[in-house]
């Protein structure tokens, strides 16, 4: 039904249709309010505030201490029974017996007696008895190795004929550049062979003897005529006090016949070089450490001149 022409009749619905609208309107608008009210209060009892839990610290790691461990009894080992070892009486060593200098004249005697002992007890060998043999007579001796042997002590035939195994290594230890002749030359079975005089059997296995200066006195003279320099007259002198010369190098000049100041002092350039050719490594140690000089002034006995020279005697020699 169209309800306008009746509305449009009325006069009082206009007057009342603002009312109503404003009623309307209100009702809407409180209804709008309790809506969002409600829903807030539901919201705030559905979700209460909680508050955060505290934060608690871990506790600090508790250190465990070990249980101290249970001391452990040690028994020591009983010890071993020492016994005490017996005293051994001492055998003094025979002293070796002196060189027979008497029989051999000049230099021969005179080496034997300066240098042959020393030489031996040093090297620890048996000491020959006796007067000098020539040992230029065994094959593969020669002038230089004569020498060295002299001033070991060594000069007689039966001294190496009786040589034993650990007497020939004593020797070899000495001998330097000669190291080892002993057995390849045969110097014992040869020394054997002269020491008894079979000559015939000698030769027969190792030739016709060498020739050497007939009459000379000992293997000190030897070796000095086989060098060419004049031989010592007289009492050795003690070498050690010229400068220069050592226990060693005193050694192989009393193996050449070198043995006085004064044989020193009389050296000219023509017999140093000779005894130069002998001297191995101290060669030229005549000249440059002033031997003959030094032996001048000792063979006349002028010790304040040498000393203010040279400097104190013995201050250096015992090497």
């Amino acid at each position: 039904m169209n309800m306008w022409p009746f509305c449009a009749s009325v006069p009082w619905f206009w007057s009342l249709l603002p009312l109503l609208l404003g009623f309307l309107t209100g009702w809407w608008i409180w209804a709008r309010m309790s809506g969002s009210a409600s829903a807030s209060t539901d919201l705030a009892y559905a979700a209460p505030t909680v508050p955060a839990a505290p934060v608690v610290p871990a506790p600090d790691p508790v250190a465990v201490k070990a249980p101290d461990p249970e001391p452990v009894a040690f028994k020591a080992p009983d010890p071993e029974p020492v016994t005490a070892p017996e005293p051994v009486a001492a055998k003094a060593p025979a002293p070796a017996p002196a060189p027979d200098v008497s029989s051999g004249s000049g230099i021969g005697g005179i080496a034997a007696a300066a240098a042959g002992g020393a030489g031996l007890l040093a090297i620890g060998i048996p000491a020959a008895v006796g007067a000098a043999d020539d040992l230029l007579l065994i094959k593969g001796i020669g002038p230089k190795l004569n020498g060295v042997l002299n001033g070991l002590g060594i000069t007689r035939f039966d001294q190496i004929a009786n040589w034993t195994a650990g007497d020939v290594d004593k020797v070899d230890d000495h001998l330097g550049q000669f190291k080892d002749r002993i057995g390849r030359e045969e110097w014992i079975p040869q020394a054997k062979l002269l020491a008894a005089g079979n000559m015939p059997e000698w030769e027969r296995i190792y030739g016709t003897v060498k020739k050497v200066a007939a009459g000379a006195a000992g293997a000190g003279a030897v070796a000095m005529l086989a060098i060419g320099i004049p031989g010592a007259v007289g009492a050795a002198d003690d070498l050690l006090q010229i400068k220069g010369i050592g226990p060693k190098l005193n050694t192989l000049l009393v193996g050449l016949g070198i043995t006085r100041f004064d044989q020193i002092a009389a050296w000219g350039a023509a017999e140093i070089d000779k005894v130069d050719d002998h001297l191995g490594t101290f060669k030229n140690r005549i000249t440059r450490d002033s031997w003959v000089e030094q032996a001048g002034l000792l063979a006349s006995g002028k010790i304040a001149e040498f000393e203010a020279k040279f400097g104190k005697l013995d201050s250096e020699n015992q090497k």
